[in-house]
């Protein structure tokens, strides 16, 4: 054989190697260990179930402008239905006017309009996952107010506007006239002779923002609830990695649960619980979207919704976010030792603080009509205040103040005004009595 047959001899041997290789490595399918993650909720369910996000971000009021009056409402179902309607409605072409604006509440407060008011700021990417928008350029727009002008209309479109009091911008969309056209005449105009919308007046404040408060008494009934505890055992199996490296505690007050990083506290008699988890960093700035997204999916997780929660108040700096007990018929729960709230602040990776109560609303044992005072009344009450600053107030809602029985297994509902000054909700002694 000579030195060319034996270089061609190898180089056919090294052809048939190397593509034996490559099928090999194409056809190659490694066994992957499915990875565990270390802060996953466990599959343990409490009693609430699974809630979709439009749920929990959920508008607190609406309110129909016409040109000397406006009319509100707070109810669920009534809601619920106007954002159903609104959902599908294709929002497109998007574009700031911020600039064009002297006024906001001038503008959103004009003749024409429906408000829809969310309690905090929602990220476009978040409203999205439940309402249909065209216009994929709008990932960075974050608003807290839905404004829908049924007046102006063109042949083919009509105008929302998604407003962000906070941050003073405000974009318009366009949508299909047709569709406002319909929304006016099913929801705007009604409004007027609708036993479920209450006239408001425009009052302006020393800073020149405006508040819409009710102008009349409203009837509401105080309640009282049988306590269903949950428990601890639950909240262990859910909340910790490894529940059978978990050890036990007896204190004073209730119970504690802890491995070597967290620690669970459940105070029996405040029927509270407080998760903490101090080994998290906290780590920098969380956008909004992400924050509520991945709070929503922890408390689904565990089956954490045991009662009617919203989407109450969050904060990007400090990465906490808060969720609130509404009423049925739409009125916020409010309470002074947070028995009424669900509350979680974020490190970098997962939850650091988790606080909340350890109890869903039983059996009612009663209720008894009561009457409530007008928004003005307790407007121009809180304005002569000594010491109080009417440019810091924010809102004056009406709602239920939620207390527990000390000893027994009882929660009360007591109706209430609640003003939101400086960023705190507190409560407002307010003339209750039979009628």
């Amino acid at each position: 054989m000579t030195l060319e047959h034996i270089k061609t001899v190898i180089l056919i041997l090294l052809i048939i190697l190397s593509s034996l290789l490559t099928w090999t490595i194409w056809t190659y399918q490694p066994n992957y260990r499915v990875l565990e993650d270390e802060k996953t909720v466990q599959g343990v369910s409490l009693s609430g179930e699974e809630r979709a996000i439009n749920e929990i971000v959920f508008p607190g009021q609406v309110y129909c402008h016409f040109s000397n009056v406006h009319y509100g409402t707070l109810d669920s179902e009534l809601i619920e239905r106007m954002m159903k309607e609104i959902s599908r409605w294709g929002y497109d072409h998007f574009e700031e006017i911020s600039g064009e604006l002297e006024d906001i509440y001038d503008f959103i407060y004009r003749n024409g309009m429906t408000e829809i008011v969310f309690p905090a700021s929602v990220p476009m990417k978040v409203f999205r996952t439940f309402a249909e928008v065209k216009d994929k350029n709008t990932s960075t727009i974050d608003f807290d107010r839905l404004v829908i002008d049924t007046n102006h209309l063109t042949k083919s479109h009509g105008y929302v506007y998604f407003v962000s009091t906070e941050n003073l911008t405000v974009y318009r969309s366009e949508v299909p006239a047709s569709l406002v056209a319909n929304f006016r005449e099913q929801f705007y105009l009604p409004s007027v002779q609708s036993g479920q919308f209450y006239p408001h007046q425009m009052v302006t404040l020393e800073n020149g923002n405006k508040l819409l408060v009710r102008t009349a008494e409203t009837k509401m009934k105080r309640y009282s609830y049988l306590m269903d505890s949950l428990p601890a055992e639950e909240f262990k199996n859910a909340l910790f990695n490894d529940p059978h490296f978990v050890k036990r505690n007896a204190t004073s007050s209730g119970e504690e649960y802890y491995d070597e990083s967290t620690l669970l506290s459940i105070n029996f008699k405040a029927n509270m619980l407080h998760y903490v988890n101090p080994a998290q960093s906290k780590g920098g700035v969380m956008n909004t979207d992400r924050l509520l997204s991945q709070s929503i999916d922890f408390i689904n997780g565990h089956g954490g919704w045991t009662g009617n929660y919203r989407y109450a108040d969050i904060d990007i700096f400090e990465k906490t976010i808060l969720f609130r007990l509404h009423h049925p018929e739409g009125y916020p729960i409010f309470s002074t030792n947070g028995i009424s709230e669900i509350y979680l602040s974020w490190g970098e990776t997962s939850v650091t603080q988790y606080m909340r109560n350890n109890f869903s609303l039983g059996g009612k044992i009663e209720e008894e009509e009561v009457w409530m005072p007008s928004g003005l009344e307790v407007y121009n009450s809180l304005i002569k205040r000594e010491g109080f600053q009417p440019k810091y107030l924010q809102d004056l809602v009406l709602g239920y103040k939620m207390t527990n029985h000390v000893e027994g297994k009882l929660l009360y509902l007591e109706p209430a005004w609640y003003y939101k000054y400086r960023d705190q909700w507190l409560s407002f002694p307010s003339r209750i009595g039979e009628r």
